[in-house]
């Protein structure tokens, strides 16, 4: 019996991901997101720990298999350096930032945001726009 493709989601966004190269933008772009990833382990051992879970003959067995398969082969993602460096650049950049668009008429709202509205977003923002250009374009930052 093959494995069926999952739907799963992000608390943050609600993109589906599926397994194969259906989803592969959903899955860039939502692994940018702060919070809590995982490394997914390819199809192949997917597939592996399934068929061994199927044989397993009793729930203790199963039990036992499902949490060996995710003990070996799910692990959490690492933060790079470039996460650190953004998320203590950022905020005084953001802060700099608002102080210089306050003088310019054309960005006269800008004093109208709460700098702690202004300050957070701008800071999760830049760190998505980093990680997701970091996972585009892969051979470029290596």
């Amino acid at each position: 019996m093959p494995l069926q493709p999952l739907n799963q989601a992000s608390s943050l966004c609600s993109i589906p991901i599926k397994y194969g190269n259906k989803g592969k933008e959903g899955r860039t772009f939502n692994s940018s997101l702060p919070g809590k990833h995982y490394d997914v382990p390819s199809r192949k051992d997917i597939e592996a720990g399934y068929n061994e879970w199927r044989a397993a003959s009793t729930e203790l067995e199963k039990k036992k298999t499902f949490t060996e398969f995710m003990k070996n082969k799910i692990n959490p993602g690492k933060l790079d350096e470039s996460t650190l460096i953004i998320g203590l650049a950022t905020p005084p950049a953001a802060m700099a930032a608002k102080r210089a668009g306050e003088n310019v008429p054309q960005l006269g709202f800008i004093k109208a945001i709460p700098d702690v509205i202004f300050v957070p977003s701008a800071t999760i923002l830049a760190l998505v726009s980093a990680k997701l250009t970091k996972r585009m374009f892969p051979k470029q930052f290596d």
